[in-house]
């Protein structure tokens, strides 16, 4: 599996779209939360608030399964709450799921 991009989402409520290649086969995934007024929900990668980030990882860790990469869960918490910056975010994600 090859993460291709990430680009904004033109779904109303979305922020990015994850999109996979898998074989033949295209994933795309909608990820983070954007309100009515087009502004994003506020993430690490906005705020780099270290103690913000960790109660978000304590408070969705109990119910969500971070190990596939192309589930929103995962791509959210991994690039919106995984790292200070997009960027990094985007180089650790793909180290880590190798895609």
């Amino acid at each position: 599996m090859i993460l291709l991009h990430i680009e904004l989402s033109t779904r109303k409520n979305k922020r990015f779209v994850a999109t996979f290649k898998d074989g033949t086969k295209l994933i795309k995934t909608h990820f983070g939360y954007k309100n009515d007024d087009g502004s994003f929900g506020s993430t690490y990668i906005d705020h780099k608030d270290p103690i913000k980030k960790a109660n978000y990882i304590a408070r969705h860790g109990v119910n969500e399964n971070w190990t596939d990469p192309t589930t929103p869960a995962t791509l959210s918490r991994y690039i919106l709450w995984g790292e200070s910056t997009l960027k990094q975010a985007l180089s650790a994600f793909r180290h880590r799921f190798q895609v």
